[in-house]
């Protein structure tokens, strides 16, 4: 995680690992459902891969926002599977974001890292409101992981 940014780190416990509840999860993850499960719209709306540039379309109180990405890496392991993204300039914030599900012995974990800074002046201007809402969009990404391994 590189200096000068904000760095944020999450884990949720997931259950008993199983090879066809890793492998359904995964396709989920790969598929954008831990963000749309969050109330984020993407488009395109298609599977994840190395190079997709798309955008990420949300509510925020009183407005709506859009932000863009570019996923730089696809994991695709017998342990651990996800992605991340960086951000481009239409995002109110600078840095990436990795979502992993990861095997941990007989245990099925999901990973949120993150590294940001504000970018926008309005982000930048209402910078502890910002962190009020990444903290909130991650526990809603946790939440909707939670949700789908159900």
């Amino acid at each position: 995680m590189p200096p000068g940014y904000h760095h944020d780190e999450w884990e949720d416990d997931l259950g008993a690992f199983s090879q066809a509840q890793f492998d359904r999860l995964a396709d989920a993850l790969r598929n954008w459902r831990v963000q749309s499960g969050s109330g984020l719209a993407i488009f395109p709306a298609e599977p994840v891969r190395p190079g997709l540039t798309f955008a990420l379309w949300f509510r925020l109180p009183g407005a709506y926002a859009t932000a863009t990405g570019r996923v730089v890496y696809v994991t695709s392991e017998p342990d651990r599977a996800g992605f991340a993204y960086g951000t481009l300039p239409a995002h109110p914030e600078t840095g990436e974001e990795a979502f992993h599900l990861v095997r941990n012995g007989d245990r099925l974990l999901f990973r949120v890292r993150a590294f940001s800074r504000p970018r926008h002046p309005l982000a930048r201007l209402g910078a502890p409101v910002s962190r009020v809402l990444q903290r909130r969009m991650n526990q809603a990404y946790l939440k909707a992981m939670r949700e789908a391994a159900r």
